[in-house]
């Protein structure tokens, strides 16, 4: 049971890490641009994304030892 469950999770982590690469990128061409409305906003869901990204990392890791813990 715990497995699909990580695998979910998993995907919801690699599909955060994906979109705040993207959230980064916009960032760095906003502020390259020098539209400080949008790097303002940028920065923002950046700080938003990381933080849900790295609790998705640590669900994905309790998932993950929960599982191996059932396994063995």
């Amino acid at each position: 049971m715990v497995s699909p469950l990580w695998f979910v999770i998993n995907m919801g982590f690699v599909a955060l890490f994906i979109t705040s690469l993207f959230v980064n990128r916009a960032y760095r061409e906003a502020l390259h641009a020098g539209d400080r409305a949008a790097v303002k906003r940028l920065k923002r869901l950046r700080l938003v994304m990381a933080v849900c990204t790295a609790a998705a990392f640590l669900a994905m890791s309790a998932a993950f030892l929960v599982s191996m813990g059932l396994n063995v």
